[in-house]
Parts: structure tokens; C-alpha cells; sequence
């Protein structure tokens, strides 16, 4: 599948069938029935199948499906992506970079963007008019001209309940060069920092960070691009910290991923789809210098000249509870 980063939002729908005698995953810690009542479990990581014979699952090909979202704004544009989704009550929240034109993270070209969705397929940009960009404020944006802080604030949770409703959405934020931020709202749409000072520095040796906030207990959880050796040597990895005041965070630990060989993952979002919690996580496998597109095929959609030469491909990863492990499922 081609990496499309530059000016739409692809919706793409992926099929799954099961075939029968596979090799396992991870298997259910004995062989007592588990009882999962009515609660919502995962069928993919091999946990409920410890039988051999039970069927296992095989990915189909993602075939497009129509375009969900153009971003021709001004203040949006080819280098626009790192999108945030959550579920807010009956609507969709989504929030992602604006950046028209390649620039260093930071920069005062970048901007916060936001839609909205009741369904996850049709989205409304609402005209907000809290910032005035490219002499408007009829746009979409939530954050402008915050310097090096904006860059990534991308990573935004909810709290539903036990804390201040002024401090109900909030978002991870910031670059290598100025550590990790906290931003707080109450709207999901109005944000001001919630420390003036950066509350870690383990972003210093990372790109990108996503967040996951307490339900049932009082620690976040980041998860973080990060390099395998430190700094930008190795492979793009993904690693894992938490924090119960969200001012002193731990020393970010790499995760796992089982016997799978190494390679580069990119842009490592998970998402919650229980309260056990059972998370999965659709980071993309980079591959450098994997050219998928012919330099006419790349000027056709507008791709800078340099930036046709390597590609990605989303891949599906789970985990079960705070760990720091996740199974990839397919290799393909």
C-alpha cells in the first residue's frame, strides 16, 4: 500500500478470513474456558485460541474507499498529517498538523488543526475563529504561532470524570529541542499549558508522541518515537513511559515485539478498545529507499522532489495491559 501523506485522507477497508492449523501467538495463560461475560475482547492475538486447531486470521488487501478529507486550506497542504482521533460522547474528535511547506518542527508555519465527525467517515472542519492565519480567522485551527511547544500537540486524551472540568481534554506537546509540554482545555478546543515549564525532557532523543490517560488508575502512559541506539541512531523504535502527576515522568523503556525482526516504526499511536485495557496500535513500517512512485507519478501529486524515495505501510499491533510488549499479528 503507497504511503499518502500528501493532501488527503484516504479511507481504506481492510477485510480479515481465518484459515485453519496456523502457528500460534501468545496463548491463554492455562486451559480453562476464560469467561469474557458481555465485556469486549480481541479475537486476532491468540490469546482466546490456544487450541492449535482454532482458526487463525489473514489480512486481505486494503482496497480505497473514497476520500474522507481534502486538506487544500491555506494553512494545511501537502506536509498536513500525525492525526489524533478520539471519541468525545457522539462525535468524533480529530486533530492533526497543518503545515503547507516543508519546514523544520517549530516552525511558525505549523499549525493545530481540528474536525469534527458523528459518524468517523463524513467531517466537518468548523470555521472557530480563535487564531487568525493567512489574515483569517475563519479556520480550523486550535493552536498558531506557539513556536517549537506546537509542533506535537497531537497527542490528546479525555478524562471523563475526577478531575477539574477545565482540565478535561488534554494533550502531550512539544519537539526534541524543548522537552514535553502539557496542555489542558475544557472544550478540546481552547488550550493553555498547564505547566509553564516542560514537564520531561525524555522527548529530547524522540519525533512523536501519543498519550493514553487513567481510567481506572492515576498514571498516563506516553508512547514515544524513539531510535534504537539513542539520539537518531538505529532503527525507529517506540517506547513507553508513565507518570502519576504528569510533571515527573519515567525513563522511557523500549517495547517488545516478540520474535519479529527489526525494523522501522513510525508514528505508533494505540488505542483503548476496553477497560481491561486491550489496545491496539497501527504504527507504519518505514522502509528507506523503497520507491513506489515514478518521479512524473510523484510531481502529479504534488511531492516535493526528494521525498518519493522511500514508503510505508501500516501494520496492526496489540498489547494486553500497561506492558511494555505488543504482538504484531501479520508480518506481511
Amino acid at each position: 500500500m503507497r504511503s499518502n501523506r500528501f493532501g488527503s485522507l484516504i479511507l481504506a477497508l481492510v477485510g480479515i478470513s481465518f484459515f485453519f492449523n496456523p502457528p500460534r501467538l501468545a496463548a491463554a495463560p492455562d486451559t480453562k474456558p476464560i469467561q469474557i461475560g458481555t465485556r469486549l475482547e480481541l479475537m486476532i492475538d491468540g490469546y482466546l485460541s490456544k487450541n492449535s486447531r482454532m482458526p487463525d486470521w489473514s489480512l486481505h488487501q486494503p482496497y480505497p474507499a473514497g476520500i474522507v478529507m481534502r486538506f487544500d486550506s491555506p494553512w494545511e497542504g501537502s506536509f498536513t498529517g500525525y492525526h489524533t482521533i478520539l471519541k468525545d460522547g457522539e462525535r468524533f474528535r480529530m486533530y492533526y498538523r497543518g503545515l503547507p511547506a516543508d519546514r523544520a518542527d517549530g516552525s511558525d508555519a505549523e499549525t493545530t488543526c481540528y474536525a469534527e465527525s458523528t459518524d468517523g467517515i463524513t467531517w466537518f472542519k468548523p470555521k472557530l475563529g480563535l487564531f487568525e492565519v493567512y489574515r483569517t480567522k475563519d479556520n480550523n485551527v486550535v493552536l498558531a504561532k506557539s513556536g517549537a511547544v506546537l509542533a506535537q500537540l497531537l497527542a490528546v486524551y479525555r478524562q471523563p470524570s475526577g478531575v477539574p472540568a477545565a482540565e478535561r481534554f488534554k494533550a502531550l506537546a512539544g519537539t526534541v529541542s524543548t522537552g514535553l509540554f502539557v496542555f489542558v482545555s475544557a472544550d478540546g478546543l481552547r488550550w493553555r499549558k498547564f505547566f509553564e515549564k516542560p514537564s520531561s525532557k525524555m522527548v529530547r532523543s524522540t519525533r512523536r508522541t501519543s498519550a493514553s490517560g487513567p481510567k481506572t488508575s492515576n498514571v498516563t502512559s506516553s508512547i514515544t518515537a524513539t531510535w534504537s541506539k539513542g539520539g537518531f541512531g538505529g532503527f525507529r523504535s517506540v517506547s513507553r513511559a508513565t507518570s502519576a502527576d504528569l510533571l515527573s515522568w519515567g525513563s522511557g523503556v523500549e517495547m517488545q515485539f516478540g520474535s519479529t525482526p527489526r525494523e522501522h516504526l513510525y508514528t505508533a499511536r494505540r488505542t483503548p478498545i476496553s477497560a481491561r485495557p486491550i489496545y491496539t496500535s497501527p504504527p507504519h513500517a518505514l522502509l528507506p529507499g523503497k520507491k513506489v512512485l515514478t518521479d512524473k507519478e510523484a510531481a502529479a501529486l504534488g511531492v516535493k522532489k526528494g521525498y518519493a524515495g522511500d514508503c510505508a505501510d501500516a501494520v496492526l499491533m496489540t498489547s494486553r495491559g500497561e506492558t511494555n510488549t505488543r504482538a504484531r499479528s501479520w508480518k506481511d
